[in-house]
C-alpha cells in the first residue's frame, strides 16, 4: 500500500513527511502557517519516499541510515503507516 507524502517549504526549512504527519505539524505550528506545499507523491516505504524526494530536489541519491555492520537500516524498508 502506498502512502501520500507531502513536501512543504517554509520559515523552518523543508519538511518531507506523510500527509497525516504534515497535517499534525501544521496544526502544532511545526510547519509555519506561511509554508507552501511544494509537491505530493506516494511511496510504499521511507526509502522510496526519500529516494523520490532527493531526486526531485536534485540532491543526488538518497543514502539511508546504516547499521554498524554497514547494512541498510531495515526500518527504512518497512511499509509506511499514516494513522
Amino acid at each position: 500500500m502506498s502512502i501520500k507524502i507531502e513536501v512543504w517549504i517554509g520559515d523552518c526549512g523543508i519538511t518531507c513527511s506523510t500527509y497525516k504527519s504534515c497535517k499534525d505539524m501544521r496544526k502544532s505550528g511545526a510547519i509555519s502557517k506561511g509554508a507552501i506545499l511544494v509537491r505530493s507523491f506516494t511511496a510504499k516505504n521511507w526509502f522510496e519516499a526519500m529516494s523520490m524526494h532527493y531526486k526531485l530536489m536534485g540532491w543526488g541519491p538518497y543514502n539511508p541510515p546504516k547499521l554498524p555492520n554497514g547494512d541498510i537500516d531495515p526500518s527504512v524498508l518497512e511499509p509506511l503507516n499514516d494513522f
